[in-house]
Order: C-alpha cells, then structure tokens, then sequence
C-alpha cells in the first residue's frame, strides 16, 4: 500500500500550518508594534513622537489609497506563467507610489496647514518617501500568498518590522544625543 496524498489534503495542510504560522505573526507584530511604541515615545519625547504619529497617519492614508486591491487582484487571479500581469501591477503600483510622493511633497510645501508646527513637514517627508518601495512590496507578497506559503510570509513581515523597530529606535536614540 503506496502513502499517497490526495492534492485536497495537501493544501489542507498547507493552509492549516500557514495558519498557525500567521497566527504566531500576529502576535509577534503585537509584542514587536508595542516594544516600537514605547522606545520611540521614550526617546522622541510626546511632541516629537506627535509629530511622528501624524506624519506615518498620512503615509498610511497614501498607501492604502494607492493599492486600489492589486495586491488582492493578484492573490486571486488566474494563474499567469508568463508573470506579465506581476508585472503590470509592480508598474502601477510603483506610479501611484511617485505619484502620491509627488502629491504630498507638493501639499507639504505649499500649504500652510502643515506649516503651523515645527518640524512637521520633515517629519512627513521622512516618512512618506517610502511610499513607492512599500507599495511594490505587495507584489512578492500577493506571490507568497497565491502559492500559499505563509510562513516564508510571515517570516518575512516579522524581520521587517523588527529591521524597522531597530533602525527607528536607533535613528530616534541618536536623535537625542
């Protein structure tokens, strides 16, 4: 009697383990979210983490404006051997990316609204210049997740919040030296 899994099965078990795989991510993005909070508002202090706080609001307004679903879109179209819709969709996202760069640099110069606070506009432009590199992110990502492989995924998102953690608390600590 030969030990064959069924294909149904398989995935069965793929999904199950990528399951707890997310699972464990998600609690380590909790302990690793609240860790970051507390370094930065203890060495920025409640104005400078403010300004922060404001300025990453708008970054994250922008990117989830510019996904418009391709990351979603991508999950769940039909297989595409020749991977020119990946490709089609990192172009658009990259353009929406330069795009809203562009349109929040020109709002952070040219409106008075952010010119009120001190250092509101560096801190904005700090943050959002990563806007195109997040959104072509979810390229990989939306691949990771059609070939259901949540734990290469969750590994990934994991060690990029702790290099963010780590590289904004070192930036923030020196900051006050």
């Amino acid at each position: 009697m030969t030990n064959i899994i069924s294909p149904v099965h398989s995935v069965k078990q793929r999904v199950v383990s990528g399951g707890s795989a997310l699972a464990i991510r998600q609690i380590c993005s909790i302990c690793i979210a609240l860790l970051g909070s507390l370094l930065f508002t203890r060495a920025l202090g409640p104005a400078a983490y403010g300004l922060y706080a404001g300025a990453n609001r708008i970054a994250m307004v922008a990117y989830s404006l510019c996904q418009g679903g391709l990351g979603v879109y991508l999950v769940t179209a039909e297989p595409d051997e020749s991977r020119s819709r990946e490709h089609q969709v990192f172009t658009v996202l990259l353009l929406a990316g330069a795009l809203a760069l562009s349109a929040v640099l020109l709002a952070v110069c040219h409106s008075p609204v952010f010119a009120g606070v001190p250092g509101y506009r560096e801190a904005i432009v700090g943050v959002v210049v990563a806007l195109p590199v997040m959104l072509v992110a979810l390229v990989p990502q939306a691949m990771l997740e059609k070939r259901l492989a949540f734990k290469e995924l969750s590994r990934i998102e994991v060690l990029g919040q702790v290099l963010f953690v780590s590289v904004g608390s070192l930036l923030a600590f020196r900051r006050c030296r």
